[in-house]
């Protein structure tokens, strides 16, 4: 799976599981968006939007329904996605921060960036691998001790380590 593919099954993700899309709208959408703007990435619009019942694109004077097979809406859009995915110059894909349940929208302690560490969760901002930390605690090394071996705040320690649980769970 390429990076930018990783991007793509975050928008999905993000749309099912976060935002209660259902399946079936995404998959319209889906269907539609590759037929009307092929690309091999199409979820990678930077105009890619959801209402939390459809997925959507914002075009200059319009927003298009791409659950709905192209039909044109004016209804207010949230920007749901596009916060926790960074683009380079060329609108590539180069970050992603992963929802994690009990984060609030602002909070990005776990990302996933193009080139390091193979693309695997990472503490923003320092590379270190959260399953890295994860695995320590498990050992049962304390997290204040974990944190200050890798200079990470414990609270960024604790949500790095809490994300892996919970994909664990899942």
């Amino acid at each position: 799976m390429s990076f930018y593919n990783l991007a793509e099954a975050h928008i999905l993700a993000s749309s099912r599981y976060k935002y209660g899309v259902p399946f079936r709208n995404i998959r319209n959408a889906v269907l539609y968006l590759q037929k009307r703007y092929p690309s091999p990435h199409p979820l990678l619009s930077k105009d890619f939007d959801t209402d939390g019942v459809d997925l959507f694109i914002k075009g200059m004077t319009d927003v298009e329904n791409l659950s709905k097979q192209g039909q044109l809406g004016f209804k207010p859009i949230l920007d749901l996605f596009l916060h926790r995915i960074e683009f380079d110059e060329k609108f590539r894909p180069k970050k992603v921060w992963p929802l994690i349940k009990g984060q609030t929208e602002s909070e990005k302690i776990v990302s996933m960036v193009f080139g390091v560490s193979a693309g695997r969760p990472t503490v923003d901002g320092t590379g270190v691998p959260v399953m890295m930390l994860w695995k320590r605690s498990q050992a049962g090394e304390d997290i204040e001790e974990i944190a200050e071996d890798y200079d990470i705040e414990v609270t960024r320690v604790k949500k790095a380590i809490e994300y892996i649980e919970h994909i664990q769970a899942a």
